[in-house]
């Protein structure tokens, strides 16, 4: 387990948060994925991992449980030319749902609210999403 104080002094010295008189500030809204292929691989480890847990939820849940969500939108003959503003609109869509579940999680997270505190905790929350576009293109305007 990591503490929080651990946490916020690594984003802070990757420049990811900006620390605050009464709190932090984002300064980066998405995370950059490394080039390096022992980053590359941990990520993938990782992804693997929750991604596992979350059909293994979805296999064993309790009948009257609704599954967690679990979707893969594919077409497979987009013309060309509309692919970068696709992946603008995912790139858009897909930081905009995080940033409202990162909001809704951290004000429900024990570390950050002191209205909660007295509530028992441990709950865990892991929300992700990936894009593949191909052929790889480049961002409009670049």
């Amino acid at each position: 387990d990591l503490h929080p104080s651990t946490l916020a002094f690594e984003l802070e010295r990757l420049g990811v948060i900006e620390s605050l008189r009464n709190g932090y500030k984002l300064l980066k809204a998405e995370f950059v994925v490394s080039r390096s292929v022992s980053q590359g691989i941990r990520l993938l480890a990782r992804d693997m991992g929750l991604l596992s847990t979350a059909v293994t939820f979805n296999i064993n849940r309790p009948e009257e449980m609704p599954s967690l969500p679990h979707a893969t939108t594919s077409f497979d003959n987009i013309a060309l030319s509309k692919l970068p503003a696709i992946r603008d609109l995912i790139q858009k869509e897909s930081q905009a749902v995080h940033e409202r579940i990162r909001t809704a999680c951290s004000e429900a997270d024990l570390d950050h609210s002191k209205e909660l505190k007295r509530e028992p905790g441990g709950g865990k929350v892991s929300f992700g999403s990936f894009a593949v576009i191909e052929p790889m293109i480049e961002p409009k305007g670049k």
